[in-house]
């Protein structure tokens, strides 16, 4: 018995990938608007934007995170004692 496969299945799963692959917060329908009113050039402009204001954002946690860790890991003796202080005096 010959499996024949549907002829289907590549063009539904590309449809099924872009449409779930496909942002929907404020600022990205915001360039679905450009593209839609702008055309290819526009939308390719504030796709360009929109990723460039996620690096910034995406940098700006990281960078945060290890100030934090970093911090952290400095006064890690201090903040041994102050919680285990704390720990004694919730206990008593």
């Amino acid at each position: 018995m010959s499996y024949i496969p549907n002829p289907f299945i590549i063009p539904v799963g590309i449809a099924m990938g872009i449409l779930l692959a496909m942002p929907f917060g404020p600022v990205n329908l915001l360039g679905i608007q450009r593209a839609v009113e702008r055309g290819f050039f526009g939308g390719m402009a504030a796709g360009l934007g929109i990723m460039a204001g996620d690096g910034l954002i995406a940098l700006g946690t990281a960078l945060g995170v290890n100030a934090i860790s970093g911090a952290i890991r400095d006064y890690r003796t201090a903040i041994q004692i102050v919680g285990g202080l704390a720990l004694i005096g919730a206990w008593a």
